[in-house]
């Protein structure tokens, strides 16, 4: 007597009549595997905005218009590449501008269409909202 081969797709169980399920890829496995997920960083420093301006420099993502689509930012971080003289902060802005491409965004998987996002390196941004404030950085007290 041959064993079959199980189909694709369905559930199996062991001889307790227990379903059998494997953890392969975490819960990005299907967004990393369908070209859905990206990564972005500065290769070199880039000078930002001092103290929270009427303006901002810095990387920026941008969710093009008309695009059908929103971007979503799962995780990031953050390193100085220069230090930290004065105090200073890290967090995420947003606002509404018309972005230059500077950068672009990598696939996280090589398979997949790429990025709609529009990221740029270090161009200024008027009237930003300071969103989240994740870190603090500097020589001087913060308060």
């Amino acid at each position: 007597m041959t064993a079959k081969a199980k189909p694709i797709g369905r559930p199996e169980s062991d001889g307790y009549q227990k379903t059998i399920t494997l953890s392969q890829g975490g819960n990005l496995q299907q967004a990393s595997e369908e070209g859905r997920l990206f990564s972005i960083a500065n290769q070199s420093a880039v000078a930002t905005t001092a103290g929270l301006a009427t303006t901002f420099t810095g990387l920026a993502i941008g969710n093009p218009a008309g695009s059908g689509k929103n971007i979503v930012i799962h995780k990031f971080g953050y390193a100085l590449a220069t230090t930290g003289s004065k105090a200073g902060a890290v967090g995420l802005m947003v606002g509404e501008t018309s972005l230059t491409e500077s950068l672009t965004p990598n696939k996280r998987l090589a398979s997949g269409k790429p990025s709609i996002a529009v990221t740029t390196a270090g161009q200024t941004i008027d009237t930003p909202v300071l969103y989240d404030v994740f870190g603090v950085y500097g020589t001087t007290d913060i308060t």
